[in-house]
């Protein structure tokens, strides 16, 4: 296998939830274009970022750590985000 690029998140714990800045290789934001998708799966769900880079993942009712994966234009990267209660 051949990796090109990679992903990575900031986190930072708010009173909403996680947020969570996708950051690309080269140590940038990845904020969303007119015809990209970038954003986190989670669950089965996908969660697109703001004009900013940045989407909120709520807090749960319990401690879980969830593998996530980061999406940015053609790459994907996994990750892991313990998610934590309220």
């Amino acid at each position: 296998m051949i990796k090109k690029g990679g992903l990575t998140f900031l986190e930072n714990k708010t009173i909403s939830g996680h947020l969570i800045t996708i950051i690309s290789e080269d140590r940038q934001v990845c904020t969303p274009t007119q015809a990209d998708h970038t954003g986190v799966y989670l669950k089965g769900r996908f969660l697109k970022v703001n004009k900013d880079g940045q989407v909120i993942i709520p807090y749960s009712d319990k401690i879980e750590s969830s593998p996530i994966i980061l999406v940015h234009e053609d790459f994907a990267d996994l990750g892991t985000l313990q998610i934590l209660t309220e």
